[in-house]
């Protein structure tokens, strides 16, 4: 078994930038500490064998969290568990952990064999046990023809197997890998993300993998956390948090081409609610009319999301039109950009669906798409409207 639970954890930098004072002043330098919150107040329980991506931006907390988790950072506030253990204070080399790092972090001057071994000669003495466990790890990630080779022989996808055959050679309770394809050019993070779906199921551990790449987080994940300024802003199965994100920030991190966001305003409108988007007014159903009523306000300053592959081109119908800016052809889709009363909305429409529209700059496409269909965002905070209303 190999849980991992967080319960409000915290990391906090502390720097001390140095003030001067006027120059016509005194001299003395005063010292200002200014504490930079990395991660606040993070909160998850983590399954045995689950495979949980941390998903953001650069800067976010993700890789601050993971260290967390393999002792590489200490923590400054909250619990962490793994199997139920408190291990805030327990060094890394006892927490039965392994990670996977960005740059590989092989040894040079080593070959392959050796590099995957080091991990475990000071634990087992029995050299063929060594090679047994060598050789199973290579076998299980195709590298057993690259044992004896060096590091600069071997491509960047290789070097990546061999940096992963190194922590799973360790049999760890947790795998924890930070960004690892990153590095890598398209076609080959697609095979590695192929490789890594083949090997969870062949290898006991629990899996914490950290990407600013939502195709991965997406392919990947039994769960995501989408993080943004080292707060956690959703946690939830990859299908969940695309159908219903919790805020415009997860819907637009979430989906490419992002979300159509505009803003509006809802007004009531006999028992209900209606809205007014590009100069048409348009009748909000129940569902949301029911949430908006409970503010007991008749003019509610709100944001509106629309997927662009929900969006309908046509030639001849549709509630609205824009005027072409660009279309983007990707062989399989073609991704419109319309400006419709000063507004960009961004179309995505299949090839094979195509209608007989023309996509030439500065032509004009009718396009409509349906109101069970948007997101409805509060102006203010961002927050979905109706995430967690089951719950409340």
């Amino acid at each position: 078994m190999a849980s991992i639970t967080l319960k409000n954890v915290t990391k906090i930098y502390r720097s001390t930038e140095k003030e001067r004072g006027g120059l016509f002043r005194n001299k003395k330098v005063s010292e200002k500490k200014r504490d930079v919150i990395a991660v606040k107040d993070f909160s998850m329980e983590i399954e045995d064998k689950e495979f949980v991506v941390l998903l953001g931006p650069s800067g976010c907390g993700k890789s601050t969290t993971l260290r967390m988790i393999a002792g590489l950072e200490e923590i400054d506030g909250g619990e962490l568990y793994i199997d139920d253990v408190l291990v805030n204070d327990m060094e890394s080399k006892d927490r039965d952990v392994a990670m996977v790092f960005q740059n590989y972090a092989l040894y040079p001057h080593m070959s392959v064999f050796d590099n995957m071994a080091f991990a475990i000669r000071k634990r087992i003495s029995d050299k063929k046990e060594v090679e047994r466990k060598v050789r199973e790890a290579a076998e299980i990630l195709g590298i057993t023809e690259y044992l004896n080779r060096k590091p600069r022989e071997l491509s960047g996808g290789q070097r990546q197997r061999v940096a992963i055959g190194r922590a799973i050679v360790r049999n760890p309770k947790v795998m924890l890998m930070d960004e690892p394809l990153s590095n890598l050019d398209a076609k080959l993070r697609n095979q590695m993300r192929s490789e890594l779906l083949k090997l969870r199921k062949r290898i006991d551990a629990t899996f914490v993998y950290v990407t600013h790449d939502q195709t991965e987080a997406m392919t990947l994940g039994d769960r995501v956390v989408v993080m943004k300024d080292g707060e956690v802003m959703q946690i939830g199965k990859p299908d969940e948090i695309y159908s219903n994100p919790a805020s415009v920030f997860v819907a637009t991190f979430i989906g490419n081409p992002q979300m159509n966001i505009f803003p509006i305003s809802a007004y009531r409108k006999g028992e209900g609610y209606s809205i007014n988007l590009f100069g048409k007014e348009l009748a909000l159903g129940m569902e949301y009319s029911s949430v908006l009523s409970k503010r007991k306000e008749s003019f509610i300053p709100l944001k509106l999301g629309i997927r662009p592959e929900y969006i309908t081109l046509d030639k001849e119908n549709g509630l609205f039109s824009g005027e072409v800016s660009i279309a983007e052809h990707t062989g399989n889709s073609v991704i419109v950009h319309m400006n419709v009363n000063g507004n960009e909305v961004v179309a995505l429409e299949e090839e094979r669906n195509r209608r007989e529209v023309d996509y030439a700059p500065d032509s004009i496409l009718n396009f409509s798409f349906s109101l069970s269909d948007v997101y409805l965002f509060d102006a203010e905070s961002g927050r979905n409207i109706l995430y967690g209303v089951d719950n409340e």
